[in-house]
């Protein structure tokens, strides 16, 4: 049975300050898109879930199968 290697390589940043900058606004940047997107997929979650508590207090069919039977 032969056994492999495994080798790791660590590597350090060290930005100048312009770059340093630029790597904050660029996280910055992703993490208001990432909120962003989260609270629009909370907020339609929310909204199919209203829905779907007005149509079982109706007694409406939840899927197209259940209406035709």
């Amino acid at each position: 049975m032969t056994e492999k290697m495994r080798l790791a390589f660590k590597y350090k940043l060290r930005p100048n300050r312009k770059q340093e900058q630029a790597m904050r606004n660029f996280s910055g940047c992703c993490r208001f898109a990432y909120n962003a997107l989260l609270a629009q997929e909370k907020e339609e979650y929310q909204e199919y879930l209203e829905e779907l508590e007005s149509r079982l207090c109706w007694g409406e069919a939840l899927r197209k199968d259940e209406a035709k039977a």
